[in-house]
């Protein structure tokens, strides 16, 4: 996906370009740790259909039960007004202040911006080879 998203080549930024995938990844695991501690308590709200699903195989079943679609669809709504919000280049004569000090919500924005771009240009592109 990353090669997708950047040009080719090197823009000598390798300290920026750690900072920043360290924050992203840091603000990734977070993101999966929370998802592990809520999918524990929904197992725990419903261990016997939990475990009838896994005896039966059947993984999409799993995933039914433990989605939640009216949540799934607020958090891409706010992944998505994130991406237009800071995933453009602002001119430079409207560029906002930034009164949040705590750079790694700005990161994280930022990689919600480009995973969302992402997401949409591969649903772009496979949607055009479906036609």
């Amino acid at each position: 996906m990353v090669s997708q998203l950047t040009r080719s080549g090197d823009d000598e930024q390798h300290g920026s370009t750690v900072l920043s995938d360290i924050a992203a990844l840091q603000a990734l695991s977070r993101r999966v740790h929370y998802g592990k501690f809520v999918a524990e308590s929904k197992y725990r709200a419903n261990p016997e259909e939990y475990q009838r699903l896994v005896e039966a195989g059947d993984a999409q079943g799993v995933m039914k039960l433990l989605t939640n679609e009216a949540v799934e669809e607020q958090v891409l709504r706010r992944a998505k007004i994130k991406a237009a919000t800071y995933g453009r280049e602002p001119l430079l004569a409207s560029i906002p202040t930034i009164e949040c000090s705590d750079t790694t919500s700005i990161v994280a924005a930022a990689a919600a911006s480009a995973v969302v771009a992402a997401v949409e240009a591969m649903e772009k592109q496979h949607a055009g080879k479906t036609k």
